[in-house]
């Protein structure tokens, strides 16, 4: 006891501790110091650490100094004393480089995630910087659906508004990007295809199946619970390539956007674990900053978005966004989705005042969103070129964003046909997303570029990396039927069928099959059947679409009027309102004239116009044109087609100038100048096969086709215009209308037999056809004067 009593009395005799103090009270002054420098002048951030590390590994040699010389009264160095503070030094300079300067080197030394690049303003063709995430770094996230455990069904609304406000969060930075239920119809489709219509419930085996069918590389799922006012969001990160759970995080609070701000920060931290100084370059934003602080605007927006997206419920949406604004009028992402409402909806003034709107408050919006909005706008009022100049931005400050290379390419296929620049930017997007959906596309412009075959090797490229994938399959047997390979076309919907993820398009086309060489019976019989089987609206509707081309090639419109008033409602439900409205319309209006009934097709084109708004009010006299040529009224076709070219010239929407090329040749027939009628059906055909329309409705080029070979038997020229024929009959090879003119022709000829063959087909076919419709009356009357 004695002995350690004289050591501490030998510490406080050399002044030790009071030196210590000292000194580790001159260390924290030091490095408080060093702080203040590096916020006030050009210093480097690292320089407090330094400080403080080369310090506190300097407090040996302080402590031995302190022992030496700590007594009062004059004393010598030894040169072992001195050899000790030089060992301590040269300690210092070791951890100071071993603790700081080599992790800030391998962190420098690390390959940046950021760049800057420089774009050119669209409209005041300034230059303008953009920080932007470099190639291979930004990160892909899916959201599925939260769980509502707290009890409280007044929180159901945040099962998928959750996601959503967490992915809207982590997007700030463009090195993350995210998909969710609200956003994705991809994803959407996928759980509906597994009977999950609301996206709710899915298995963590079918939410990781998905994610990789998404090409990302995290996943979150979410569970919501309550403790008396606090909300508690428990959210689970997952790898997608693993399957394992990286991190679980859970945050309570009053504040529920305080608590997903947290989890998305967290969920950020693991994610953008590897890069330095993002923060640095995208500050920290909570969500009431760059979204909303009103918690019941917020609610409203996510209840307009589920309306949009589960429900097809526009009138309920509408009112959700409006009632949005009203809670918040400075809630950009709310005006953003009226804008997309509006254009939906056919309503471009309405949709082109929410895009003012929403940039006037650009400082809130989500990156891409600003590049999406502003192309949106310019696209709506006609100004082609400046859209497209901000899609080739945003492709540009997004790399690597599908929305933005998906979007060039189709603006692409639009804007005059650039089919090769629509290949690069397809290309462009099989690199982001490997093995995916994007060769089916590629494919599709191949056949816009009429090369079949390359069309095919894209289709087999995507079959080499996902051997039975039933999208190439599908793809493939549709490829064969537009080639009149239908026993090839069969036996690739078949295998699609068998390998299961495919099974109800694969029977759908099945029937498509018999529809066009098999047994027509059997094919409605088919069809019936999967209309019973159909899982979902949009099945429904595919099944009613395929009854309704039945229905035309047996002569049955007034079948086909009455499917259109059955398939309504789920028509309604699974187009977006101005599709819906100018299909059905549209349709109704053909069959009705396609009858005979003259009258009744005028007042539903009247009742259509009332309906809609500019410019798609004064775009219904394209649909006129097709009427006109219908009932052959030559005067009404000439002043509607001036009248549509003024529509165009106007509202610049080149995709629409094949049909007036078409119905000019058409005009030109009326006239009997046939040459010049040739040369522009030619210029409408070409026009179609490039055209992005075709891809959705072939029935269009066939139109076309069939208008081209009238006019060459007008003019005389029966062997084309039975080249004409037999090229849409080869596809196509129970095309009544198709079948009717080549009668015509080789009646002409004097090929009486061939005649007669034609009209058995044609009585087998149209034997419960209307008695009303016109082309069937021409037939009669054709086949009495044989």
């Amino acid at each position: 006891m004695s002995g350690q009593s004289n050591w501490i009395n030998e510490l406080l005799n050399r002044r030790i501790p009071q030196i210590l103090g000292m000194y580790v009270a001159t260390v924290w002054l030091c490095v408080e110091i060093a702080d203040w420098m590096s916020e006030r002048f050009s210093v480097s951030q690292s320089f407090s650490a330094y400080v403080f590390v080369a310090l506190i590994s300097m407090i040996p040699a302080i402590a031995f100094i302190a022992w030496g010389h700590g007594k009062p009264g004059k004393d010598q160095w030894t040169r072992s004393q001195l050899l000790i503070v030089i060992f301590n030094l040269i300690l210092a300079i070791y951890a100071t480089w071993h603790w700081v300067e080599q992790p800030r080197a391998s962190s420098q030394g690390m390959e940046p995630a950021i760049k800057t690049i420089t774009v050119e303003d669209e409209r005041s063709g300034h230059l303008i910087d953009y920080e932007v995430a470099k190639e291979g770094m930004s990160q892909k996230v899916a959201i599925f659906a939260w769980q509502n455990n707290s009890g409280n069904k007044d929180h159901d609304w945040l099962q998928h508004g959750a996601g959503w406000l967490l992915g809207k969060d982590l997007s700030r930075t463009p090195l993350i990007s995210v998909q969710t239920l609200l956003t994705s119809g991809a994803m959407r489709q996928l759980l509906g295809d597994k009977g999950l219509d609301q996206g709710m419930g899915e298995s963590l085996p079918l939410a990781l199946q998905v994610a990789q069918k998404r090409s990302v590389q995290w996943l979150v799922r979410g569970e919501i619970s309550q403790q008396g006012e606090e909300l508690t969001f428990k959210a689970e990160l997952y790898d997608v390539i693993s399957g394992a759970l990286i991190k679980t995080i859970s945050y309570r609070h009053v504040n529920w956007l305080l608590a997903l701000d947290e989890i998305s920060k967290q969920i950020s931290d693991v994610i953008l674990s590897e890069h330095s100084q993002i923060e640095q370059n995208f500050p920290d934003l909570s969500l009431s900053d760059h979204l909303s602080s009103n918690t019941q605007a917020i609610q409203f927006l996510i209840d307009a978005l589920h309306s949009l997206a589960f429900d097809n419920d526009y009138e309920k949406a509408k009112q959700a966004l409006l009632t949005s604004t009203s809670l918040d009028p400075n809630m950009a992402e709310a005006y953003v989705q009226q804008m997309k409402l509006h254009v939906n909806s056919g309503e471009y003034q309405q949709a082109a005042e929410m895009a003012e709107k929403a940039l006037n408050l650009d400082y809130k919006l989500y990156g891409e969103e600003v590049f999406e909005v502003k192309a949106q706008l310019y696209g709506i009022t006609g100004q082609e070129d400046k859209a497209l100049k901000v899609i080739e931005n945003w492709t540009k400050v997004y790399p690597e964003s599908v929305r933005a290379w998906l979007s060039l390419a189709n603006n692409l296929l639009v804007k005059g046909n650039r089919l090769d620049d629509a290949v690069i930017a397809i290309r462009k997007l099989i690199d982001i997303e490997p093995g995916s959906q994007h060769f089916l596309r590629l494919s599709n412009i191949h056949i816009l570029n009429d090369d079949l075959k390359s069309a095919e090797s894209a289709l087999k490229e995507l079959l080499d990396l996902q051997p039975n994938h039933t999208g190439a399959l599908m793809a493939l047997g549709d490829l064969s039927l537009r080639q009149g390979q239908f026993d090839r076309a069969k036996q690739y919907f078949e295998d699609a069928e068998l390998y299961g993820s495919g099974e109800f398009a694969a029977r759908l086309q099945l029937a498509q099959v018999e529809i066009h060489v098999g047994d027509i019976g059997q094919a409605e019989s088919q069809l019936l059947g999967l209309l019973d089987d159909s899982k979902n609206e949009q099945q429904q509707m595919q099944v009613y679409l395929m009854l309704e081309k039945l229905y035309l090639q047996r002569g049955q419109f007034t079948k086909a009027l009455e499917l259109l008033e059955t398939s309504y409602s789920v028509s309604q439900s699974t187009q977006v309102p101005i599709a819906h409205l100018l299909t059905y319309n549209g349709k109704k209006i053909g069959y009705l004239a396609a009858l005979g009934q003259r009258e009744a097709a005028r007042v539903a084109m009247s009742k259509l116009k009332a309906q809609t708004k500019s410019p798609f009010r004064e775009m219904l006299v394209l649909m006129k044109l097709s009427y006109d040529s219908l009932i052959a009224d030559y005067e009404q076709l000439k002043s509607d087609l001036e009248q549509a070219k003024a529509v165009l010239e106007n509202f610049n929407m080149s995709i629409y100038q094949q049909f007036i090329m078409h119905y000019e040749a058409v005009l030109k027939r009326f006239e009997n100048d046939y040459d010049v009628a040739l040369s522009i059906h030619e210029k409408a055909i070409n026009e179609s096969k490039q055209s992005i329309l075709t891809l959705s409705n072939r029935e269009v080029l066939i139109g076309f086709y069939y208008e081209q070979a009238k006019t060459q038997f007008r003019a005389s020229l029966y062997a084309e215009a039975v080249a004409t024929l037999d090229y849409i009959l080869q596809s196509h090879p129970r095309h009544p209308e198709s079948k009717l003119l080549k009668a015509e022709v080789l009646l002409q000829q004097g090929k009486k037999q061939a005649v007669k063959m034609l009209f058995e087909q044609l009585d087998r076919q149209w034997i419960d056809a209307d008695p009303e419709y016109m082309e069937y009356q021409r037939f009669q009357k054709l086949k009495a004067e044989l």
